[in-house]
């Protein structure tokens, strides 16, 4: 793999989602089928034609990577990772600093909903925006799975400041690692993503590096996604 690459994507809507199914197994889960038959075709609808969905990574080898007991360095940024996520990153060579949005259409009209009083159909919308650009990095994690594999490594989690005890404040650090404005994502001065349906991450390749379980049980992040599944 080059040195360092950066590069982008942008993703169809049903790249991402494995079918219309899928979303409404996700509500039946807190809706009776009733419910969800009135309201669910006409948001789905929107859904998808609101999503903009938009990837991307910059890659970094192992001359721009250093790990330690409870931080990782990437070229000049030092990130207070912790040891929960470091146990994971131990064997790491080389990182992709991950990105990915689904845009700010969603997010619009979800507020719109709520500011008129429609407080069912926003939180429903809203709760389809958390799972897509989940499912949007989830895809992406494939293609630089496959990416890697390609070349004979293996790749770990990937793993986000706010869990695990990452502090949510390294975002600045992770972004000044990435153009200016990249996949149309910018961060508050409280290192809040914009559009708010965005992720970022780290994701480590190597030789040694393996996916695992997340470490759930060990971890004191009440509201993470991944504790949210299970």
């Amino acid at each position: 793999m080059n040195s360092e690459e950066i590069k982008t994507f942008n993703f169809e809507f049903e790249q991402v989602v494995r079918s219309e199914t899928y979303f409404e197994n996700i509500l039946l889960k807190e809706f009776p089928s009733e419910i969800i038959s009135e309201y669910f075709s006409g948001l789905f609808n929107l859904f998808r034609q609101k999503s903009k969905i938009k990837s991307g990574y910059a890659y970094f080898d192992s001359d721009d990577v250093k790990i330690f007991p409870n931080t990782i360095k990437i070229k000049d940024q030092t990130f207070e990772t912790g040891k929960i996520i470091n146990r994971s990153l131990r064997e790491m060579e080389s990182v992709f600093i991950i990105t990915c949005t689904i845009g700010e259409e969603v997010e619009k009209s979800i507020w719109k909903f709520f500011n008129e009083g429609d407080s069912l159909e926003g939180y429903v919308l809203d709760k389809l925006a958390s799972e897509l650009v989940e499912l949007s990095a989830d895809y992406l994690q494939s293609i630089i799975e496959k990416k890697a594999n390609d070349s004979g490594l293996g790749i770990s989690n990937r793993f986000s400041p706010g869990y695990c005890g990452w502090p949510v404040s390294d975002q600045q650090k992770l972004f000044s690692l990435l153009p200016d404005n990249f996949c149309g994502i910018k961060l508050t001065s409280s290192s809040l993503m914009i559009p708010i349906k965005s992720i970022s991450g780290i994701i480590a390749a190597g030789n040694r590096v393996v996916k695992k379980e997340y470490e759930c049980e060990i971890c004191d992040e009440k509201f993470c996604y991944k504790k949210r599944e299970q």
